[in-house]
């Protein structure tokens, strides 16, 4: 315990300290004319003064990165019948690699995520990443995309098909996306394909036993098409399909169970960019799951997905997110769960280097076979400071929780933390 405290404290302090340390070269209001593009916050915009410069390799361009962040959770187990508290230091050390191309354009992102706990040593655990995204700029109206992705890490002790082992299971995830798109006019049509591998590893309990998660490991694939009109500027209307399929290593998993699936989606939607005020994306749509194995439910619902980015004043952004999915699971006696999300997040430039963030989240999960639903809520809010081009400094408070039908499982749970980070 001593040692996180005496890491926590200096971060604290510096945390507090950026003030002092380099006055800003403008005020906020002299953003009211710069644009931000689609997909982007306040938090995102570019300040040239306090960029990263990169070290030049060529025709690339590396910005490495390193934070250090100390942390206290007041549950580390996601549980409120096995709860206990700690402190965490994080490191993460990362890379990325930008081409500086006049055609195509290729960016390579790598790093890890090393928490180290200060009693409960077993929660120990490091995620690795590696992603490489390429575009290909076939001609004036065509683009193609390929994107990679190579990690592993340690499940969370709040996902439901955690199986309380003396360690968290570890994971390791392997995918590969192509797309194309061709707008030759007003009209377009967008293609895309991704196939994923999930492998879980086995996890011993406190008794000693075994508990094996081979058979929650699966390849999964989801192709889409999307074809659309642009009815007017800002305004491109389309209509989605998409076919995914779950394939697992295991005939059946140790309860029995077939778990292979299909799916099918079908949306008519909206993309919008209404005076680079409101931007984003909105679909309805009828989402079809069907279930290898005859003692699961087959799933026929509508669906409803927005992600909207309101630009309230050139200072301010706010984002509203709503979704439905169907996410896989383990859990005796259930195909899967619906989830549903309800999030809304406020980004709000206090100075052109310092950025407040507040987000509440409500997610819903129905599982389908069982008589089980989950209502999980989340509260964030964090701020971050950049000193100059090279140094940055932030906190951070968490409140979030569980609240189940079924027994045993609620639980709540605050964070706060604190961190430093350098950069090149």
């Amino acid at each position: 315990m001593k040692l996180m405290r005496a890491l926590l404290l200096p971060l604290l302090m510096s945390s507090a300290l950026p003030v002092m340390a380099e006055e800003p070269s403008a005020t906020s209001e002299s953003v009211s004319d710069e644009r931000l593009d689609p997909g982007q916050t306040v938090k995102d915009r570019a300040h040239p003064e306090y960029a990263a410069l990169g070290i030049r390799a060529g025709s690339f361009l590396l910005y490495p990165q390193a934070k250090l962040e100390a942390r206290y959770d007041d549950n580390i187990y996601f549980s409120n019948v096995n709860r206990a508290d700690d402190w965490t230091a994080v490191v993460t050390p990362s890379l990325q690699i930008d081409s500086d191309w006049g055609r195509h354009a290729l960016t390579i992102d790598m790093g890890a995520e090393i928490n180290r706990y200060d009693e409960h040593t077993r929660e120990d655990g490091e995620t690795l990443w590696l992603n490489a995204t390429g575009r290909i700029d076939i001609s004036q109206h065509t683009v193609a995309t390929v994107h990679g992705e190579l990690g592993s890490g340690s499940e969370s002790r709040g996902s439901p098909d955690d199986a309380a082992g003396l360690k968290r299971a570890k994971t390791r995830n392997r995918a590969v996306e192509i797309g194309v798109e061709h707008r030759p006019g007003r009209f377009f049509v967008i293609g895309k394909l991704r196939l994923e591998a999930l492998d879980f590893g086995d996890v011993t309990t406190s008794l000693g036993t075994v508990i094996n998660n081979d058979d929650r490991d699966r390849n999964e694939q989801t192709a889409s098409v999307t074809g659309g009109y642009q009815m007017f500027e800002g305004f491109d209307a389309f209509v989605r399909y998409s076919r995914g399929t779950r394939e697992y290593d295991a005939a059946v998993d140790d309860g029995g169970f077939k778990r292979d699936s299909s799916s099918d989606l079908v949306e008519v939607g909206a993309d919008l960019n209404l005076s680079s005020v409101l931007i984003g994306e909105v679909a309805l749509g009828s989402l079809s799951f069907d279930y290898d194995d005859p003692a699961f439910r087959d799933i026929d619902e509508g669906t409803a997905n927005a992600l909207l980015y309101w630009h309230v004043t050139p200072l301010t952004t706010f984002t509203f997110q709503v979704a439905r999915s169907v996410s896989e699971t383990t859990t005796a006696g259930s195909s899967g769960y619906t989830s549903d999300v309800l999030a809304v997040s406020v980004y709000h430039e206090l100075l052109r280097n310092l950025v407040l963030q507040s987000s509440l989240s409500s997610v819903t999960n129905d599982y389908n076979g069982i008589a089980r639903e989950d209502e999980l809520t989340t509260f964030r809010l964090s701020a971050e400071y950049e000193a100059n081009r090279n140094l940055f400094f932030g906190a951070g408070y968490e409140n979030g929780g569980r609240d189940s039908n079924a027994p045993g499982i609620d639980y709540d749970r605050e964070v706060i933390s604190a961190w430093v980070g350098l950069r090149l």
